[in-house]
């Protein structure tokens, strides 16, 4: 299975299948869809400390992205529904959604340090995530 994803948190609801098959469709639409790809969707408390271990930033942040690429394996990402579910109390699940195209796009080797790069991202992102809406 290319996608493991496993939904630890149990305040937001988040459809775990239906993300699951998004991020399939996700990594067929980078080229990636032979490519391993883990998922953990959590909340505030448990992502703060990976935040301040790897980011050397305090608090919780919405999502973090640990390149592999050793052989099919692509990598982990880690979302925070709970911080989803703060900024688009409506629509979580398309919060949660946004951030996976985020880390995603980050694995491939996309950043946004510069605002050509910021532009260029964004704009992927927008279009990736259009194409996975169902």
């Amino acid at each position: 299975m290319p996608v493991e994803l496993r939904n630890e948190q149990l305040r937001v609801r988040i459809d775990s299948r239906r993300l699951q098959r998004q991020a399939e469709s996700l990594l067929a639409a980078v080229g990636r869809a032979d490519s391993v790809l883990s998922i953990l969707v959590t909340d505030d408390r448990r992502i703060a400390p990976l935040h301040e271990r790897w980011m050397g930033e305090p608090g919780p942040t919405d999502v973090m992205s640990f390149p592999m690429e050793e052989g099919r394996i692509l990598g982990d990402i880690v979302i925070s529904a709970e911080t989803a579910a703060r900024r688009r109390p409506k629509d979580p699940h398309g919060e949660v959604l946004r951030y996976l195209v985020h880390g995603l796009l980050h694995l491939t080797g996309q950043d946004h340090t510069t605002a050509r790069e910021r532009l260029r991202m964004d704009r992927q992102a927008r279009l990736l995530e259009k194409g996975v809406r169902k």
